[in-house]
Formats: C-alpha cells, sequence, structure tokens
C-alpha cells in the first residue's frame, strides 16, 4: 500500500441528526476515511448528491486556507484556535470565556432550529466579543429562559438583561430581532477596524447553511475566531454580511396612509394636533404621534425624511419624494374621497406624477442655481430605493361594499396585476431596486374590529378577527408568489419581499411581553370597546354646544401603546417594527434594509 496521507474533504448539508457513526458507516464503503487518495476520489464522486438521513449532501475536496499574508494555515495547529468538535457542524471552541459562551451559542442554535422547525418560525443566535466583554444576542423571545439557565450554570458569570456593555460581564439581549445578520461572530476591536485586511479564513454561508469546516481568524495581536456553524436547516447568514453595504441615494414610496408623510394633508389639508406631538411636535402630514416606518427607512439609509410630491411649500426632492397619500388603493376607485374615504391618487396616479417627475426633475435641475440642490441627479434614478407599501385599502374597499371573505379574494388577483404592472413600469424607468411590504393583519385593527364587526366565533384568542386576517394572509401569499415571478422577468432587479404581517401581529399578540399595552384600542379616539369612531377622528374639532372641541384626544401613554387613531400605528411601534424589517429576518431574501441592492 502507498504511504498514509491525510486527506480531507468538505461535507456539507448534513442533517442535525446525523452521528459520526453514521457519517463513517457511509463513507466506509469506498474504503477506510485515511486510505489511498484514490478511494477517497471514489467516495467524493459516488457521494456528492446522495441523501443521508433526509438531506441531501454535497461532498468535496477541502481547500487549504490562505491567510493574508499568504502562507498555508491548513497545517499549523499551534496557531488555529481550539479544533474541530463534529464534523456534523460544531464549532471551534476557544479556551476561557469566549469558548464557554460559543458552547452556549450552539445550544441555542439547536434551540432555534427546534423551534423553527416546530413553529414555523425563524429564530437565530449571535455571539461577538466588543471591547473585552462577549455578548450574545438572541432573536427567539422562547430562547430567553433557555439562555439564562445556561449562563446561570457557569456561576462566576454575573448575567446581565438589558445591560450595558462591562468587562467581562456577559450581557444578555433578548430584545426582538438583533439588527445585524444572524451568524455566530467573534469579533474585537482591533478586528472591527481591520476587517478589510485581515485574514478571514470562515465562510459566511447564505441560504441552507451547510458549512462544517471550521477555520479561525488569525491576529498578531490579540487572535479571536470568527466562527460559523450550523445544519443545513434554512439558518440565515448572508455572504455580504462583511462586504460594503448598497449606497441608496434617494428613496421613491409609492402608498397609502401607512407611508404618508404630507400628501393628503397637502392636498386636502393636515392631519390636525395630536398627530405628530410626539416627534415633530406639530402637524406634520403623518397619521400617527410620530414617524413612520419610511421614516425609519430613511433615516437608516442617512436620508432626510421624504417630503410628499404633492406637498410644494418648503419641498427638497434631491433625496428622492414620495407619492403615498393615505387612502389610496392600487386600483383606482370609483367614488369619490368624501363618500368612501377612498383617496383619488391611486397607484396609477402616483405612477404618473412619479414618470413626470423624472423628466421634469432634468429639465429643471438643468436650470442650475438652487434647482441644483433641490432636485435628484439622473443617476440617482437608477440607484434609488423604490418602496412600495399599498393594498390594505383595497382589502377594506370589500368590506365597505359587505363583500364576503370569498368575494373580496376573488379580485386580489386584479390588484396584483395591477401592482405587479406599476413595478413593471418603475423598471422601465430605471428602477433596480426594490422593496415590497405586504400588507398587515387588518383583522386586529380596532377601526376593522369596530366597524365590520363578526361573530364571537370568529374572533381568536387575541380578538382579531379571523375572517379579516384570512383575507390579508391569502393577498400576502399571492403577492409573494408575483414578487417570485416578478424576479425572473425583471433580471437586473434586486426585489426584497417584506413579510410586515408577521411583525405586527408578533406586536399585537405578543404587546404586554414586548413592553406595550391595550394592542386592540386606539390611543387617540373617542369611546367604546376600542376608543374608536368612524364619526368622530383623532384631532378633529366639532360643535358641541355651539363651541368647537376636540372629542378624540390622545391617551397620555402613548410611548407603551400599539395603536394611534384606530387605522395606524404609534411611533413606538412604528420604530418596533422597523427594527425587525432592518434585521432581514423577515424579508425573502432574508437581508437587511442596507443590502437592498443584492440579486
Amino acid at each position: 500500500m502507498s504511504e498514509e496521507v491525510e486527506y480531507r474533504c468538505f461535507i456539507g448539508g448534513l442533517a442535525w441528526s446525523t452521528s459520526d457513526r453514521g457519517l463513517r458507516d457511509a463513507f466506509e464503503k469506498y474504503g477506510h476515511l485515511l486510505e489511498a487518495k484514490k478511494a477517497m476520489d471514489e467516495a467524493i464522486a459516488a457521494m456528492n448528491g446522495m441523501d443521508l438521513d433526509g438531506r441531501t449532501i454535497t461532498v468535496d475536496k477541502a481547500q487549504p486556507l490562505q491567510g493574508g499574508s499568504g502562507r498555508d494555515h491548513d497545517g499549523t495547529a499551534q496557531r488555529t484556535i481550539g479544533t474541530v468538535r463534529r464534523m456534523t457542524g460544531m464549532v471551534l471552541r476557544k479556551i476561557g470565556m469566549v469558548g464557554m459562551v460559543v458552547g452556549i451559542a450552539m445550544d441555542l442554535i439547536a434551540m432555534a432550529i427546534a423551534l423553527e422547525d416546530e413553529a414555523g418560525m425563524v429564530a437565530a443566535v449571535e455571539v461577538l466579543e466588543e471591547r473585552g466583554t462577549v455578548v450574545l444576542h438572541t432573536i427567539a423571545p422562547e430562547l430567553e429562559a433557555f439562555t439564562k439557565i445556561l449562563l446561570q450554570r457557569r456561576k462566576k458569570w454575573k448575567v446581565s438583561a438589558f445591560g450595558s456593555l462591562v468587562k467581562f460581564e456577559v450581557k444578555v439581549t433578548l430584545d426582538g430581532l438583533f439588527v445585524n445578520m444572524c451568524s455566530l461572530c467573534l469579533m474585537n476591536d482591533k478586528f472591527a477596524k481591520s476587517l478589510s485586511s485581515r485574514s478571514l479564513v470562515a465562510r459566511l454561508v447564505y441560504g441552507h447553511l451547510s458549512l462544517f469546516v471550521v477555520g479561525s481568524l488569525l491576529l498578531s495581536a490579540s487572535p479571536m475566531a470568527m466562527i460559523v456553524a450550523g445544519s443545513s436547516t434554512s439558518f440565515l447568514v448572508h455572504p455580504r454580511l462583511c462586504s460594503p453595504t448598497c449606497t441608496f441615494p434617494t428613496i421613491f414610496n409609492f402608498g397609502d396612509s401607512n407611508s404618508d408623510t404630507g400628501g393628503l394633508s397637502a392636498a386636502f389639508g393636515q392631519a390636525p394636533y395630536p398627530n405628530g406631538q410626539t416627534f415633530f411636535h406639530s402637524p406634520s402630514g403623518r397619521f400617527s404621534d410620530g414617524r413612520l416606518i419610511v421614516d425609519f427607512i430613511a433615516e437608516e439609509l442617512g436620508l432626510p425624511y421624504l417630503n410628499a410630491f404633492l406637498d410644494s411649500i418648503g419641498s427638497n426632492f434631491s433625496h428622492g419624494a414620495n407619492f403615498a397619500t393615505a387612502g389610496s388603493t392600487v386600483r383606482p376607485p370609483n367614488t369619490t374621497i368624501s363618500q368612501s374615504g377612498a383617496s383619488p391618487i391611486s397607484l396609477d396616479v402616483q405612477l404618473v406624477q412619479f414618470s413626470d417627475f423624472v423628466t421634469r426633475s432634468q429639465l429643471i435641475r438643468s436650470r442650475g442655481g438652487v434647482f441644483e440642490h433641490l432636485l435628484p441627479r439622473k443617476e440617482y434614478f437608477s440607484q434609488a430605493l423604490y418602496t412600495f407599501d399599498i393594498g390594505q385599502n383595497d382589502l377594506t374597499t370589500g368590506l365597505k361594499l359587505n363583500m364576503t371573505t370569498d368575494q373580496i379574494k376573488a379580485y386580489i388577483p386584479d390588484v396584483l396585476d395591477q401592482l405587479s404592472n406599476a413595478i413593471r413600469k418603475v423598471y422601465k424607468s430605471g428602477g433596480r431596486r426594490f422593496w415590497i411590504h405586504n400588507t398587515g393583519p387588518i383583522g386586529c385593527l380596532p377601526y376593522v374590529l369596530d366597524r365590520w364587526s363578526v361573530p364571537a366565533s370568529q374572533i381568536d384568542k387575541h380578538g382579531c378577527a379571523i375572517p379579516r386576517n384570512e383575507i390579508a394572509r391569502y393577498y400576502n401569499s399571492e403577492l409573494k408568489r408575483r414578487v417570485v415571478a416578478l424576479r425572473k422577468e425583471l433580471s437586473k432587479a434586486s426585489i426584497t419581499y417584506v413579510d410586515v404581517y408577521s411583525i405586527k401581529l408578533t406586536l399585537i399578540t405578543q404587546a404586554k411581553k414586548l413592553g406595550f399595552k391595550d394592542p386592540l384600542v386606539a390611543c387617540c379616539g373617542h369611546g367604546g370597546k376600542y376608543n374608536f369612531n368612524k364619526l368622530i377622528k383623532c384631532g378633529v374639532k366639532y360643535m358641541v354646544k355651539g363651541k368647537e372641541t376636540v372629542l378624540a384626544k390622545s391617551c397620555k401613554d402613548v410611548a407603551s401603546r400599539v395603536n394611534w387613531d384606530g387605522v395606524h400605528f404609534t411611533e413606538t411601534a412604528n420604530r418596533w417594527i422597523f427594527q425587525q424589517i432592518n434585521s432581514g429576518v423577515f424579508s425573502d431574501p432574508s437581508i437587511p434594509l442596507k443590502f437592498a441592492c443584492t440579486r
């Protein structure tokens, strides 16, 4: 026999249930694992793509890991941190506190995957070291108790929930979704400052995580391991996690009152105070006490808040424009705003406005002077983020006409045909980056519960109307199908579908756990079970005994409330919703906002 040589191979896509013994049994039919190279070649050829424990695995030659100086680190065991514990996905461990935390993270990952498999939810864990402090983040509230138990077994560690970073203190953050991508990452200041120049051996894999060969980050001064491990479950890690983020010089928004920053107010009069009270301290054209999700999107991208296209007073469109108006629908309404509340500025009109804006903005900008500072550059249109948050009013239109659930479902395909065509038109105009929100759980909104009540048997345990949410879920499932089709059709576009429904439903159904209260009761309303009266709107003055009086006033605890006026959300709720959106966990593909140019 020829001299034995250790011949390593990469094995990906394994199930968590695959054991070392099972893996060995699968391979040894082709020869001993450390037999001649020829036997391993045959094993690789035969086993690549085979089914093992219900998973399709990938097998290939393992390549030597190259360091930043060009040296082969594959054999330098004395400089790597730890050893591979299991071929099935366990992780390198560093001796000491960091290694212990990574061990806890491994346990949490197993729990997270179980949660995903059993409850259909997405869960993830992140570990990092910052300024000498190991920080463990999870995004699944169900992991809270399990995390504390694991940490408290190490009695020498102080467990601090929501505490400040203190050297050598373990901080457990369980506040919903962590903003960064879902990964396992150990990092220190020197690494953070020199990421681009250091040797990153570990690989981040997107989609079905199938990386089981774990490497280390070799730093000359303070070695730390950047580690990724997992199974072939849908664990959310993106290859551009450590890459530069996208640049969005402008945002162009199409929508309804959920993202209207002054369109309807410019045309039909300001949404009265206390709208705007929390952040703007005066009416701002928004139907909320403060900022909307689109405002937080702008903040995250480093842009000013969007001015409404219809607002001619003090507007600056150099960073984009907002075509949304409260009451807008995808399909053109056949009633006036005074008859039904539907805005005449439906999506088709918004597209006409956008098309006109593209052409005229460049003609006027070419005049120079102040116009150069108030209007976007030509190239900004192809680099912009195009956001769509519309469709809710198309569903409630059917409720206003006393349609059944099936009758409303029947016209949803036409709504989505028109929405798809709108996206095509923007694409034809040069738009390439699309951010599309589905619609929320309308059956949990006070105005829907009050105006279109259902029998008690059709109210779920959280107080939401089951058939109304069924309509929203159907709309969303069909919208997602359209988005998938558009990705194939519009090959140069990056289209992100955002599951706002799940986020809002979580907020409403777990309000108390998340620090909110009375999710089905309007903060700014008047009377009734839901503090909502369709005839008495938030902030509007009515004649009472010959005197103008505001009947629907803001509640005093707005910061802890979910619903603002029966229809819209409070700023606190909008901020929380945005934080979950920004994590990327509820998006398809699973990327945070700043990576929305990734196809």
